[in-house]
């Protein structure tokens, strides 16, 4: 029987998916098909894409420029009494934003764009881990019921040879009934190892947005990581590839922006106005005489042209809440990038010392534990053959056997979630 180590790498690295589209409708055969379905198929990432469509709306809409407004009025005296009198006017009205308030929206939804899309990569980051996990705890389980058949079916044979040495009275009942009771012990075992199978793989799925009948194979072999980038080139790209750190640095622009908006909003506009006016009069008791003798009442008509300028008088002071709310932002980010930047090389060393120690026990498992307990496995079973040992002895060894290809199982499962773990600490691929 041989074992070869399996580490859960997987082959796509982080932020570097492309978007091509997954085939859903067949068997998805690998990690990749699952991130490339996952890309499209998962309800959050595409909620969170969604706001990068907001962001660059908003971005549109910080550019657009006060409306000018135009202004008709008409004036008649005759409906009270004033007959003769009439007033038309219009008037055309220009905003002038002041202190650069247009610049400074752009800015602050600028940075708006981008802070999204940071937000968008570290969804990624965490779907792809979620992914990487789930996968290796798929792959896992499924190892788990192998083994547990593979034992399962020689024990089902040593049974049936059992029976019948009783039959002929060659054994004794004894040993059918032991071997009776380890059948369905293991048999028990492979029952919760396949519902452990299948929960790992409806999670699988439920993370992937894939429907329940969708069907995934987890026997795609595993690439590995020899470790050839050291410790300290991995806290280096940590800090220049994580998007989370990404994502507060720009909160705290984002809070400088808003500062500045609010300083500019405490500007006044200016409002320039030009206006026609038109007014008519009628003076019945005044007018002239024309040689026919009626009397012709007086009217004026007067043309006017108006121009002016309108300024809104405030205290300059009244976005001052606004402007130390933003620099309290401002602040509050910076502190969490500070925070941050620190807990990021202890997350990095953690997560990679846990692979290395993972990576260390499933070598020492395959090396020196497998191959000699499948080899004292056979030996005691010639002995017991030959007479010489008890079937409890076989019994005993095989499982030891079974429980060490188990913790084998689990030792590599360890070391594939550590990777992925490694993977997300680092924000991409370590390779």
């Amino acid at each position: 029987m041989k074992w070869m180590p399996m580490v859960s790498v997987c082959a796509t690295a982080i932020g570097l998916v492309p978007a091509a589209h997954a085939q859903t409708s067949g068997v998805l055969h690998s990690i990749d098909d699952l991130v490339n379905a996952a890309l499209q198929r998962n309800g959050d990432y595409l909620a969170a894409e969604q706001r990068r469509q907001e962001a660059q709306a908003l971005l549109r809409q910080a550019g657009v420029r006060p409306s000018s407004t135009v202004e008709i009025e008409a004036a008649n005296g005759g409906v009270l009494g004033s007959a003769g009198e009439a007033n038309y006017t219009a008037g055309f009205f220009k905003p002038i934003e002041t202190g650069g308030k247009r610049n400074r929206r752009i800015d602050a939804a600028q940075v708006g764009i981008e802070l999204v899309q940071a937000e968008l990569d570290e969804r990624k980051r965490q779907l792809l881990f979620d992914l990487q996990a789930r996968y290796a705890e798929a792959v896992a389980a499924r190892d788990r019921v192998a083994v547990v058949e593979r034992i399962l079916e020689l024990n089902r044979e040593n049974f049936r040879l059992t029976a019948a040495r009783v039959e002929k009275g060659d054994a004794a009942r004894l040993e059918g009934q032991l071997l009776s009771v380890e059948l369905k012990r293991i048999e028990a075992q492979r029952t919760s190892f396949q519902g452990k199978l299948t929960s790992s793989l409806i999670e699988l799925k439920r993370i992937a947005g894939l429907p329940p009948e969708q069907a995934i194979e987890t026997n795609t072999p595993f690439n590995t990581w020899d470790a050839t980038t050291s410790l300290q080139e991995l806290k280096r790209r940590a800090l220049s590839n994580r998007p989370d750190l990404r994502g507060v640095g720009l909160l705290a622009r984002q809070g400088g922006a808003e500062a500045e908006l609010a300083r500019a909003n405490a500007s006044p506009d200016l409002t320039l106005a030009a206006k026609y006016s038109r007014v008519d009069s009628k003076f019945d008791q005044l007018g002239i005489s024309p040689p026919s003798g009626a009397l012709v009442p007086l009217r004026d008509q007067s043309n006017l042209l108006v121009f002016g300028i309108s300024i809104p008088v405030f205290n300059k002071n009244r976005t001052k809440g606004e402007v130390e709310a933003a620099r309290a932002r401002e602040a509050a980010a910076t502190l969490r990038r500070d925070f941050l930047i620190k807990t990021i090389a202890s997350e990095v060393e953690a997560t990679y010392r846990r692979w290395e120690d993972a990576r260390s026990a499933s070598e020492t498992l395959r090396t020196g534990v497998l191959d000699q307990s499948a080899q004292n496995v056979s030996i005691i079973q010639q002995a017991y053959r030959l007479g010489q040992l008890r079937l409890l002895d076989v019994l005993n060894e095989q499982r030891r056997l079974l429980d060490s290809q188990l913790a084998y199982i689990d030792a590599v499962a360890e070391q594939a979630q550590a990777f992925a773990e490694l993977q997300r600490a680092v924000g991409g691929d370590v390779r």
